[in-house]
């Protein structure tokens, strides 16, 4: 017989299936979260699990469990990061002559 030491315990397993509810792990959400300690408007990427609640991170932090139900798809994680700016204000300067 074969004495399997401690360290070779499986703790965590790959999901089965790439996306949860039809989002997937780096696509841009938006989520309006009606009440809570997180309620209010969040935008930025989540990390899906399998339950449906997702962590979404925003610029200002991290917002963990999130439901499905409140996200909604701005843009599909394709690879690629983009990011956006404000468009400038009524007389602010340019950088370009």
């Amino acid at each position: 017989m074969f004495r399997i030491p401690a360290v070779f315990l499986i703790r965590l397993y790959l999901m089965r299936t790439k996306s949860v509810f039809g989002f997937a792990t780096g696509d841009l959400v938006a989520a309006d979260v009606p009440a809570g300690k997180h309620a209010g408007r969040h935008v930025g990427r989540v990390a899906v699990r399998k339950v449906g609640n997702f962590n979404i991170g925003t610029a200002a932090g991290m917002i963990r469990d999130v439901s499905h139900r409140h996200c909604r798809i701005l843009q599909r994680g394709d690879g690629y990061q983009y990011s956006f700016s404000s468009k400038p204000r009524k007389g602010a300067h340019s950088a370009r002559p």
